[in-house]
């Protein structure tokens, strides 16, 4: 028994829909680590930088946010709000 074939539309619009779905759960994801973590402006920013840079193409991560933090010259703790 075949497949009932979708219009491209509807499949478009589907697609569309599930991406759009799921950037929302990722920027709910990354805003809720901020909050967890306590992290000032400037460590949300590098927490975003290394989220976005520490993969490589087969998105394994290549190094810890403690190592790109280092080779950056900034300390984990001096990115919490106090």
């Amino acid at each position: 028994m075949s497949k009932p074939i979708m219009h491209p539309e509807d499949r478009i619009w589907k697609d569309t829909t599930f991406i759009f779905n799921l950037k929302q759960v990722q920027n709910n994801c990354f805003n809720q680590l901020v909050v967890d973590l306590s992290l000032t402006k400037a460590g949300e920013e590098l927490l975003y930088e290394y989220m976005h840079a520490c993969c490589n193409a087969d998105y394994e991560i290549t190094e810890s946010f403690e190592d790109y933090l280092h080779s950056v010259d900034k300390n984990f703790k001096d990115l919490i709000i106090q």
